[in-house]
């Protein structure tokens, strides 16, 4: 099994439950405003703008103040490293829906959702020679992030306890649970013809968009448009597929690849 399980999420995960327990109880206070801007920083900004368009697919390129800053903002999120997360997407596109894509929809719902990020045969995806790669191997500060994931985490996650247990809960617990359904659900529900599903393009995996996920997603669930052009920084098409990651995207850029 992949160690992170072992030392970030496992632990992540008991302490979600225990907090939700102790939410029921009464005995945390729950911010929502606080949760929406901690998520949409970690989530929308940090992992879809910072992880998925800037560092996995470099869709665009930005100033580096703002590029690092976008990276530990989808560090904070704590779903995976940098170097994972560029490893394993990146060979999800050139393998999609195939038997080598570890996270197709046709292994199984929970291989999909989650379980793929568990195997070992995970850390074993990632291609040193691509572009993107290249150009992360290339920056020290980008390296320290991604090897020192966990550590990152951990450090947060103590930094905010000593503002007590609603701080961890609201600016940490809440916020990453959100981000890790976001993620999941997206790499779960994409490639399955579900209700208010639709394709703009005939691609060669089975990428869809939908209504409802591209919506919620900001613009991460148009998964059909991502697929057809992944160097696109935004993945709108028609004028009503709002993407919000693309339009932040456009925002830090100072050159587009697209």
């Amino acid at each position: 099994m992949n160690l992170y399980f072992y030392r970030v999420f496992i632990p992540i995960q008991i302490l979600t439950l225990l907090s939700f327990v102790l939410i029921f109880y009464g005995y945390i206070k729950i911010d929502w405003i606080a949760i929406f801007l901690v998520w949409f920083l970690i989530g929308p900004i940090g992992m879809g703008v910072g992880f998925h368009k800037l560092l996995i697919h470099r869709q665009f390129v930005t100033y580096k103040p703002i590029e690092y800053l976008l990276a530990l903002l989808g560090t904070l999120s704590a779903y995976a490293s940098i170097a994972f997360s560029i490893g394993n997407h990146l060979f999800h596109h050139k393998y999609a829906d195939t038997d080598k894509d570890p996270s197709t929809p046709k292994k199984g719902f929970w291989e999909s959702f989650l379980l793929w990020r568990m195997r070992n045969e995970a850390l074993k995806n990632i291609n040193v020679f691509n572009y993107c790669f290249r150009e992360f191997l290339k920056d020290p500060v980008l390296k320290f992030l991604s090897a020192k994931f966990e550590l990152i985490i951990w450090s947060y996650i103590i930094f905010l306890s000593l503002f007590g247990l609603d701080a961890v809960v609201n600016f940490f617990i809440i916020p990453s649970f959100i981000e890790h359904m976001r993620l999941n659900a997206v790499s779960a529900f994409s490639h399955i013809n579900i209700p208010f599903s639709y394709k703009n393009f005939e691609t060669k995996d089975s990428g869809y968009n939908n209504y409802i996920f591209g919506i919620l997603s900001m613009g991460f669930g148009w998964h059909n448009n991502h697929h057809y052009d992944e160097m696109a920084i935004s993945n709108k098409i028609k004028w009503w597929e709002i993407d919000v990651e693309g339009f932040i995207a456009r925002c830090l850029s100072r050159r587009s690849r697209s």
